[in-house]
């Protein structure tokens, strides 16, 4: 559950126009707060991948394009 959160998240940062490095270093601060404990279930390589995957995807600032037959 925790990781749709992550991904939501730097999906909207994305979207919003920040960069891979300040939304990287945002996810992790977020996972710092969260498990201030030291047992945080998910570790830099694992929001790494997810910046990779939304990162990866598209320019800033513009949406994924919609399939066919989608109203606009």
């Amino acid at each position: 559950m925790y990781r749709t959160e992550l991904e939501e998240r730097a999906a909207l940062l994305h979207r919003l126009g920040h960069g891979r490095d300040r939304t990287r270093a945002r996810l992790l601060g977020n996972l710092d707060w969260d498990f201030a404990s030291g047992a945080s279930p998910f570790g830099v390589a694992a929001v790494d991948a997810i910046l990779d995957r939304v990162y990866g995807q598209t320019p800033a600032g513009k949406s994924a394009p919609r399939g066919k037959g989608g109203t606009r």
